[in-house]
C-alpha cells in the first residue's frame, strides 16, 4: 500500500544548516525526511530505492566542503533527465536572479533564498507539490478508465454494425435468415409404413409363384 506521507530528500553539504532544515520540516509528520550532504548521494539512492522521492529540496552550491562535488545545477539536470518524477526547490544563500532563472529555465520547481520564511516557504512547496501529485495520479486513473470504456464500447458498436452487414460473420455463424429443414415426423413414419407393406407384397407375390 503506498504511503500517504511526502517522501522529502534535504541536500546541503552545510551540515549545520541540514540539521537545522531537518528539524524544521520533521515537525510536519506527513513528511519523511531523509538528508544528504552532496547530490551524487542523493541521486544515487533515489535510483536505488524503489520509493522516490516526492520532493528534493537542493542547495545550489553543493562544493564548499569538496571542491570536485558536483553543483545543485547539475544534480537538478540529472534528476530531470533520469525521469525519477522528483520535483526539485532549489535553495540559495544568494538572492541572484541569474542563480534564479537558470534553476527555474532547467526544471526547478521553485527557487528559494535561505532566509528566516525560506522553511516555511519550503514547506508550503512540498505540500502543494504533494497535492498536485495525488491530483495528476487521480486524473491519469479517470483517463484510463473512460478511454478503456470507450474502447469497449466501440468493441460492441463494431460486433452491432458487422452483424447488421453480415449477419453470419463471414460464415462463421448459421444464416438466420436461411429456412430450416423441417422433418416431417408423420411423414417419415407413413413412408416408412408403405415400404413395409411394399416389400410384404412382393414377398408373398413370390410365394405365390414359386406355388
Amino acid at each position: 500500500m503506498a504511503s500517504k506521507r511526502t517522501l522529502v530528500y534535504l541536500v546541503d553539504d552545510d551540515e549545520m544548516y541540514l540539521k537545522t532544515a531537518v528539524h524544521t520540516l520533521s515537525q510536519n509528520r506527513s513528511f519523511d525526511i531523509k538528508s544528504f550532504t552532496s547530490g551524487e548521494k542523493a541521486l544515487a539512492a533515489a535510483k536505488a530505492s524503489k520509493r522516490k522521492p516526492h520532493v528534493i529540496v537542493l542547495d545550489y552550491f553543493l562544493n564548499s566542503e569538496d571542491s570536485n562535488a558536483i553543483s545543485g545545477l547539475e544534480i537538478l539536470k540529472q534528476v530531470k533527465q533520469t525521469k525519477l518524477e522528483s520535483e526539485v526547490i532549489m535553495l540559495s544563500g544568494q538572492e541572484n536572479i541569474d542563480v534564479a532563472v537558470n534553476s527555474l529555465k532547467y526544471g526547478a520547481y521553485d527557487y528559494v533564498v535561505k532566509n528566516k520564511s525560506a522553511f516555511i516557504r519550503v514547506q508550503n512547496d512540498i505540500k502543494r507539490v504533494f497535492r498536485q501529485m495525488i491530483k495528476d495520479k487521480e486524473t491519469k486513473k479517470l483517463r484510463v478508465f473512460v478511454f478503456s470504456l470507450l474502447f469497449v464500447i466501440g468493441l460492441v458498436a463494431g460486433v452491432a454494425v458487422l452483424f447488421a452487414v453480415d449477419s453470419t460473420f463471414m460464415g462463421l455463424l448459421p444464416d438466420p435468415m436461411k429456412p430450416k429443414e423441417k422433418t416431417n415426423k408423420a411423414t417419415t413414419e407413413n413412408a416408412n409404413k408403405q415400404s413395409g407393406i411394399n416389400n410384404s407384397n412382393t414377398i408373398n407375390f413370390q410365394d405365390t409363384l414359386q406355388k
